[in-house]
């Protein structure tokens, strides 16, 4: 599946004998030990493509003989009619374009991503008529389209990348929103680049590629505040690595995991959220009129041991929230003021908090880290966990209230993670969900305000 507008550039499509794909690609110069290179027997335009900017550009390309799957050449999985890609989400598009408007790669041409979040056609359109002499009432981005850049520019696909893939990674797959259609200059404030909106083409597609099945995987998270904006300082760890099962995590991995002392010990994980404030759990606070029990420590990796990029903060004020009774009831979450704001770096960072509108559903997958125990009867004092586990909707249980749950087949949260931060990896943003409050049946299901 591509961009109409690559087979007209060159050659007529009615000869596709003069295109060739190659797929395992990783470099267009140079060596590719895991590409290979398919003639092609069939190129299906859509109907409705006229020019470029107008509703159509995606076209059907049919391999002379079938490739075999390995790890350097897999499909991609196509989003069902009813998925809806919401503004803000962040996707990510490839390719070996250029780097600037009118720019070109090194004869080495390594392939490039970027991540951007997507706009809705409607907002996109609204930027494209900025400055323009276009009347607001002429449609330059048609409903089939989705845009994906930043508001102030510098991130997007641009010439060169014609006809590549704007994937997004939804419940843990990745899925195909759009495909590289066009855009005015590259990465210029207000003006994101314009993809096909695939779903938009599922009749069509499965008129030639009847075996195709379409994912209706629901979307992961309705983001907080759509496009356009680029918030460095907000969950972007700069370690981008990831050990799940229960196992250690990188240092840095996690910026936002604080410890919390009780007279300089460790009791419980938190998570940082601005320069001065902590957000944990209620339940880890016995004595919140005595805030100077407490300390808070950031940047830490090992509880015990070297800690180059920690260090400890006092604690100024403690604020429960009403609700909570110590029944493992309602209210379980905690505001802790530290007592000087902290310096940034790049192993302190705050995460993001979603606003009451998001939805979260079930399957999405989450993360969960702390010090916590590995066992119901063992300690951990090593390096910070890290554990991986899918959302469970409240509803399957009355009584949970206004909990969420947490569950993985074979591990738990284990004492000691309390407060520990539960957050959603889309790209590479994240956000906090919640904070760990208490674990429902035998450590399989956690509960979480």
């Amino acid at each position: 599946m591509i961009s109409w507008k690559c087979f007209i550039l060159c050659f007529s499509p009615s000869y596709p004998s003069y295109y060739t794909i190659s797929l395992g690609m990783y470099r267009l110069g140079g060596s590719n030990p895991h590409g290979v290179t398919v003639k092609v027997e069939q190129i299906i335009k859509n109907p409705l493509y006229i020019n470029t900017r107008d509703r159509g550009d995606i076209t059907l390309v049919k391999l002379k003989n079938p490739v075999t799957f390995n790890n350097y050449i897999q499909p991609i999985c196509l989003p069902d009619a009813s998925i809806s890609f919401s503004s803000g989400m962040e996707c990510w598009v490839t390719g070996w374009g250029t780097r600037s408007s009118g720019g070109s790669l090194p004869s080495l041409n390594t392939l490039q991503e970027v991540m951007t979040p997507l706009i809705d056609y409607r907002e996109c359109d609204q930027m494209y008529h900025i400055g323009a002499s276009i009347s607001s009432s002429i449609t330059i981005i048609q409903s089939e389209k989705i845009c994906s850049g930043y508001k102030e520019g510098g991130k997007d696909s641009c010439q060169g990348d014609s006809g590549g893939p704007l994937v997004c990674k939804m419940n843990g797959v990745w899925i195909q929103a759009g495909i590289v259609s066009w855009g005015y200059k590259c990465a210029l404030a207000y003006f994101p680049g314009v993809y096909t909106l695939v779903p938009a083409y599922q009749s069509w597609i499965k008129l030639y590629v009847p075996e195709m099945t379409f994912s209706t995987l629901p979307t992961t998270l309705r983001t907080v505040s759509p496009t356009l904006s680029r918030l460095p300082a907000c969950g972007v760890p700069v370690v981008s690595g990831r050990i799940v099962g229960g196992e250690d995590a990188v240092d840095g991995e996690w910026p936002w995991q604080v410890a919390v002392n009780y007279d300089g010990d460790f009791i419980c994980g938190g998570s940082l959220i601005s320069e001065q404030w902590v957000m944990g759990a209620a339940h880890c606070f016995k004595y919140p009129s005595i805030p100077s029990y407490y300390t808070i420590s950031l940047g830490m990796y090992r509880l015990g041991g070297s800690n180059p990029h920690g260090v400890t903060v006092e604690v100024e004020q403690i604020i429960k929230n009403s609700q909570y009774t110590y029944t493992g009831d309602r209210g379980d979450i905690t505001l802790v003021k530290l007592k000087n704001p902290v310096n940034f770096t790049d192993y302190i960072q705050p995460i993001c908090l979603p606003d009451a509108s998001v939805t979260l559903m079930t399957g999405m997958e989450c993360w969960v880290t702390g010090w916590g125990n590995r066992s119901s009867e063992g300690r951990l004092w090593g390096p910070l966990g890290v554990q991986a586990g899918q959302y469970l909707d409240p509803g399957w249980d009355r009584q949970l209230g206004r909990r969420m749950c947490f569950t993985e087949p074979t591990r738990g949260v284990h004492s000691g993670t309390s407060l520990s931060v539960m957050d959603q990896n889309e790209c590479s943003r994240d956000f906090i969900l919640q904070c760990d409050s208490w674990i429902y049946f035998n450590n399989q299901i956690h509960c979480f305000n």
